[in-house]
């Protein structure tokens, strides 16, 4: 439970600090709770976040990485986010 709290501070204070247009802060909150779910997911606990959800925060990221000039990452974060998309299309 502790660490859904922190998955979920984390997630909230990103979008806070990228709405703010606070990118230095935003940015490593980002990646840093992308980190600690996959971490998650590879200890076995599933369902930590909904696929939507992820697509969201990929997507989320990748504004972030094109506001400070990070072409690259940014197009990584799209396509994780069209990846999670395509999967959930495919379930519906």
């Amino acid at each position: 439970e502790c660490h859904m709290t922190t998955l979920k501070c984390l997630e909230c204070m990103a979008r806070v600090c990228s709405k703010q247009g606070k990118m230095d802060l935003a940015i490593p909150m980002y990646e840093r709770f992308i980190a600690l779910r996959e971490g998650a997911e590879e200890k076995g606990v599933k369902n930590v976040f909904d696929s939507a959800n992820m697509a969201t925060v990929y997507h989320e990221l990748a504004e972030c990485y094109r506001i400070v000039g990070k072409t690259d990452e940014s197009e990584t974060m799209e396509s994780r986010a069209e990846k999670v998309m395509g999967v959930l299309k495919e379930r519906v």
